[in-house]
């Protein structure tokens, strides 16, 4: 509170005025004041009461004071001219101004005291007039509609009602309470120096158009479902016909552009090709065999020579999928847990997570795995909703729906993306206690899958199979009805790419499980007899050479004919045993080759799989983002603007006592008036792109509406976007929770209602005109409609348009009069708004009047009254007897005493 409002009264005649106000703050025209009883003023701390919305609450003013920062106090002190009560003690009056001015931390203090009279009443003995320092204001004795309007004096009374009800208007006005107004005529007006009293009178007009605003807001924001046509100059705009056409294209387009994010490249595999090994390599690979066989061990060098290009399968990578963590491999690669029950996509991801971290902590160098980054995906997956939704175009990538020269939007929200209404819930009690699931969000694929599995394994059972058959059918007209929308379309992409990953690794597991667990290769019999032919050769051989080294060393023939015949049969028995080898070894070569080409393809299945485990982990994260996003866009989408929370400011409305100076107005338009607004609300409200604002300032609220949990969204809204999904718990799953339940709304009809008012109050104004045409008008019970101008009486117009105004001479002197003093000195006129009506008021303030200015009756003498005929003269010619002696009229002053 910047200002706060305090008076002071004794009892009495102002107690009609605090009734008044107490009225008037019911219906939510003046704001909340502090009443101080005269009689409690000396008290320490002071006692007071505080009314607010027509309903007093006991306090003090210290409390009051202490609990806010104040930077105007306005002190109003009541001073009684008629009534039998005595008024306050002038120190009475000093003393709380002072506790106030020492107690408000600094706040401007304007003191106020405010007479309360009416001709021919006489004031109290105590009553004091007018203190140095302070404005004395003195309430006029005169009801009128309007400035420069005639007046009706009001008569002497000593009702508290009365006066209260023709007093409280000027008093609110002069103390700054009228609601929805800034109009304080004293704050800034200087004391008047000495002791002056000036004249007050105030007009108050309000034009109260809640009715007709609440029924235009019901026209334009309430949409049942549908989405508005947008308007938009230059570029016509049409509903679309082929949903499945657009949403799938819409689809595609968003997968298109953040395809590379959820799917890795693999590594390509080695096709199986014939290799022809070279005559080097060959006579190495016989020489290795022609040791072996030597030593009689063919067996153990075919052996060696397959492991040695064997698919060498990474022992950790075999021991961590198979060994460390079966019941993770269970999940992913069976896709059923322990128990034998068919598993979830959130089971399946959480254990693709672990199988995922337990690779990654085999590689030499540790380091911690961070979810990856999806906040573009789900910006860009709002953005496409909304264009499909108004028309805007806000990605390049993702263009708004064309069909010819328009642009195409649809017709409904739930075309869309499914929201609230649609989600599936006719799961009988009893099947749903038995499959765990009570429903379905129309965007859940996956789930609405696996529901249906769920029941066609309870198909059988001759307990629930006709609730799970009727169950079924139910769900899949229910998925039918509604799967041609953009949501359920993003999904089944999101679905189909889950399950080929799902089906992807579990075929690798499958394959390395068939590389780690390959028989070792088997003893061949050809080996064996190729092994004994070159024993026996062998020794032939060597017979041969000690043969014809016998025959040198004997002189059989000559030597050179001895080393011809061993090299001979050396070189012989090699080209023959290698010729033999190689054409006996073709199963050992072709054996080769598969085991090359399954070392290099068991490489990269391991590489594949860990990718394939990543981007199963990724889809995994997406789907459950998926699910949260879902649910908020189509909460939002089933009611962007939110509820239309607009309600009138108080339910009653005054129809007895207002004096003619105040009045309060309804407009009230025709019908079709309010249909053509409308319309024209409506062409600048929803142009192209027109969801952006309401769907930013629900983005906006979301820390507000987590509490404590959400200030570091509050602090960073990106944070948001990359917030775990559905299950997690965390930020974005239980706002998007709360926002598909309800508990959670847009606030965007308030920001598109502001636009239309400034519209309205603006470039538009020429549409209220129509709307204020024919004003209500309550006055003692009796309903009247009077044209906008008779209702205002001049009190919304500039001031000094118009001649000098006067006011009621009745409490003043006749000299007074005759110096001008009763002129309107000072016009101060300010004008509010409350919605698209307004609040006028103006209030007229007379020069200083010194106290003896004042025509008041003594209290205790009557006053004698003064006679100011002309004597009629006698006519001369009709009287005969002369003319009696007149004796000198005495004029006795009324005996006055003033208080200074």
């Amino acid at each position: 509170m910047s200002d706060l409002t305090v008076f002071l009264a004794p009892t009495g005649v102002a107690e009609g005025v605090k009734d008044v106000l107490k009225d008037l703050s019911a219906v939510g025209m003046v704001r909340p004041f502090l009443w101080v009883d005269g009689a409690d003023a000396d008290r320490a701390p002071t006692a007071a009461c505080w009314v607010q919305g027509g309903r007093e609450f006991d306090t003090t003013v210290q409390e009051v004071v202490a609990s806010q920062r104040i930077f105007v106090l306005r002190l109003c002190v009541f001073v009684p001219l008629t009534g039998s009560l005595p008024a306050l003690e002038v120190d009475t009056e000093r003393r709380l101004a002072e506790l106030l001015a020492s107690t408000s931390g600094g706040a401007n203090v304007v003191r106020l005291r405010l007479l309360l009279g009416r001709p021919g009443a006489a004031p109290p003995a105590n009553a004091v007039l007018a203190l140095d320092g302070w404005h004395n204001i003195l309430v006029a004795p005169e009801d009128a509609r309007g400035p420069g309007m005639g007046h009706i004096a009001l008569t002497a009374t000593d009702n508290t009602l009365e006066i209260g009800r023709h007093a409280a208007p000027v008093v609110a006005a002069v103390s700054g309470l009228w609601a929805d107004v800034e109009h304080t005529p004293f704050d800034a007006k200087p004391v008047l120096p000495g002791n002056l009293v000036s004249l007050a009178r105030s007009f108050y007009r309000r034009l109260d158009t809640s009715e007709v605003e609440n029924s235009l807001r019901r026209q334009i924001f309430e949409q049942d479902g549908g989405l508005p046509l947008p308007r938009e100059s230059g570029a016509p705009v049409t509903y679309v016909d082929d949903v499945p056409l657009a949403t799938q294209t819409m689809a595609s387009n968003l997968w298109g552009k953040h395809r590379a994010v959820l799917k890795g490249d693999r590594v390509p595999y080695e096709a199986e090709q014939t290799q022809t090994i070279g005559f080097w390599a060959a006579l190495k690979m016989f020489f290795s065999f022609l040791g072996a066989a030597l030593r009689n061990a063919p067996a153990a060098w075919y052996a060696r020579v397959v492991n040695s290009v064997s698919a060498s399968v990474a022992g950790a990578v075999h021991s961590t999928v198979y060994g460390n963590n079966p019941s993770a491999y269970e999940v992913v690669a069976n896709g059923r847990t322990s128990q034998g029950r068919q598993a979830s996509w959130k089971q399946v991801g959480s254990a693709t997570h672990q199988l995922r971290d337990s690779l990654e902590s085999t590689d030499s160098e540790r380091h911690h795995i961070a979810r990856v980054d999806l906040s573009d995906l789900w910006q860009d997956y709002a953005k496409a909703a909304m264009t499909l939704a108004d028309g805007g175009a806000r990605s390049a990538e993702l263009p708004p729906v064309q069909i010819g020269a328009s642009r195409g939007v649809l017709r409904r929200a739930a075309d869309v993306i499914p929201g609230p209404a649609e989600r599936f819930d006719r799961v009988p009690g009893i099947v749903a206690a038995t499959i765990e699931v009570d429903g379905v969000d129309a965007t859940d694929v996956i789930g609405a899958n696996q529901l249906r599995g769920k029941l066609g394994e309870l198909d059988q059972d001759a307990a629930l199979g006709l609730e799970a058959r009727r169950t079924g059918s139910a769900l899949d007209e229910w998925q039918s009805r509604g799967g041609n929308s953009f949501g359920v379309a993003v999904g089944r992409t999101l679905a189909q790419n889950f399950h080929e990953r799902h089906n992807e690794v579990r075929d690798l597991m499958a394959r390395l499980r068939a590389h780690a667990d390959a028989a070792p290769p088997a003893e061949s019999k050809g080996h064996n007899k190729l092994a004994r032919w070159i024993q026996i050769t062998s020794v032939i051989l060597v017979l041969i050479v000690v043969a014809s080294a016998v025959g040198i060393a004997q002189s059989w023939f000559d030597w050179w004919i001895g080393a011809l015949i061993i090299v001979g049969s050396i070189v012989l028995w090699i080209v023959v045993l290698v010729f033999v080898f190689l054409r006996g070894q073709q199963d050992l070569f072709q054996d080769l080759n598969r085991r090359k080409a399954a070392a290099a393809n068991a490489s990269a299945d391991e590489a594949n799989l860990r990718t394939a485990l990543r981007d199963l982990d990724r889809l995994a994260d997406a789907y459950s983002q998926y699910l949260s996003w879902s649910r908020a866009l189509g909460a939002f989408l089933a009611e962007p603007l939110g509820p239309n929370r607009f309600e009138r400011a108080a339910e009653g409305r005054i129809a007895w006592g207002l004096p003619k100076s105040t009045g309060i107005g309804y407009a009230n338009p025709q019908r079709d008036q309010l249909s053509s607004t409308a319309e024209y609300l409506r062409q600048d409200l929803f142009g192209l792109g027109w969801l952006t604002p309401p769907w930013e300032s629900a983005l906006g609220n979301v820390g507000d509406f987590l509490g404590s949990d959400g200030r570091d969204v509050k602090a960073d809204p990106t944070l948001l976007w990359r917030a775990p999904g559905a299950g997690s718990m965390s930020s974005l799953d239980r706002w998007s929770g709360e926002f598909f339940d309800g508990a959670f709304r847009s606030t965007g009809s308030e920001l598109m209602w502001e636009k239309a008012r400034m519209n309205l109050m603006g470039p538009k104004s020429e549409l209220v005109q129509s709307l204020v045409g024919q004003i209500e008008v309550l006055a003692n019970g009796t309903t009247t409609f009077v044209p906008m101008v008779d209702f205002m009486a001049g009190v919304g117009d500039e001031a000094g348009q118009g001649r000098v105004d006067h006011f009621d001479r009745s409490m003043v002197t006749d000299l007074a009069v005759t110096q001008g003093l009763t002129a309107v000195k000072d016009d101060v006129r300010q004008r509010g708004w409350a919605g698209i009506g307004t609040v006028s008021v103006a209030t007229q303030i007379s020069d200083g009047l010194s106290a003896d200015q004042l025509r008041l009756e003594s209290a205790e003498t009557p006053t004698q009254t003064q006679d100011w005929s002309v004597p009629e003269m006698p006519d001369r010619r009709s009287s005969t007897n002369p003319a009696p002696s007149v004796e000198p009229e005495t004029y006795d002053a009324p005996n006055r005493e003033f208080r200074f």
